[in-house]
């Protein structure tokens, strides 16, 4: 009888042990795709401010064209 006690009792601590290593592993699991998903972000909104001169130089240019256009 006591053997069957502490067998039950062993076997409720192993297995609150792996629920709870499985909790912990699952909750790293999902802080890092959050991670990963905000330098995601973070890439695409670099890549788009490095475009900002492009666009800016673009702009001027046709500016330009325009005005010769015009005065013509």
């Amino acid at each position: 009888m006591i053997t069957l006690i502490i067998n039950i009792i062993i076997l409720s601590i192993v297995i609150g042990i792996v629920y709870f290593f499985i909790l912990y592993t699952s909750l790293i699991k999902k802080r890092n795709t959050v991670k990963e998903a905000f330098s995601t972000i973070d890439v695409h909104l670099k890549k788009r401010y490095s475009l900002i001169p492009n666009l800016l130089t673009i702009a001027n240019k046709f500016m330009e064209h325009e005005k010769e256009l015009f005065s013509k």
